[in-house]
């Protein structure tokens, strides 16, 4: 990211494009890993509080930076990126307006590079539908942000729904998370939802 700065504000130089949306792609990885080592059980609530500010400040700046770019030239991969920077600020903000409205920004930018890649769509619509499903669960009257329901018509086999976890002793969140998935799989357009139940079995507790 440094070097990236350094070549952008060089005074002589030939930079391209992409150059730019790395530079602002590294920025809001790097704030991600900043905060997720935040919580390894190290720093204090406190010490989080006081870096949280300035990490929401530099996403915030790669999105302003991908933003522009956009609307001169709008891409799939630009709004994707876009899209991942919402994400990645949904992530840092407590249950609330501020993480609503990065979801909703966060659909929204999916959404579009759903829109602009018909060749390759699985990414973007997979996103798309998670930050829908996400403010399902926050807000219900967010639920459908778009038709996102009928794409996933396009791409029924490439769905597992899953749940992740490294530490034992959120294994409780597991039979939880089971019961909301069951939940909206029931709602989507027949038979998907019976397709995606016969996979449930893969999970398993030992």
């Amino acid at each position: 990211v440094l070097w990236l700065d350094r070549a952008l504000a060089a005074p002589r130089g030939d930079v391209p494009v992409r150059a730019v949306e790395q530079c602002a792609q590294f920025k809001v990885r790097q704030a991600a890993l900043q905060w997720a080592a935040l919580g390894d059980g190290t720093h204090t609530a406190a010490q989080r509080r006081q870096t949280l500010p300035h990490l929401i400040d530099q996403v915030g700046q790669a999105i302003t930076e991908l933003t522009f770019i956009n609307q001169r030239a709008p891409t799939s991969e630009r709004l994707a990126l876009i899209g991942g920077a919402h994400k990645r600020l949904a992530g840092m903000h407590p249950p609330g307006a501020l993480r609503n409205t990065a979801l909703l920004n966060m659909a929204s930018s999916y959404r579009k590079a759903y829109d602009l890649q018909p060749d390759n769509r699985a990414y973007a619509f997979t996103n798309w539908a998670l930050a829908c499903l996400l403010l399902a669960q926050a807000n219900p009257a967010e639920w459908d942000h778009g038709p996102w329901r009928e794409a996933f018509t396009e791409f029924p086999d490439r769905f597992m729904v899953g749940t992740d976890t490294f530490t034992p002793e959120r294994w409780y969140y597991i039979e939880e998370h089971a019961k909301w998935s069951r939940a909206w799989l029931a709602d989507l357009p027949a038979p998907l939802p019976a397709a995606a139940l016969m996979r449930e079995p893969m999970l398993s507790r030992s």
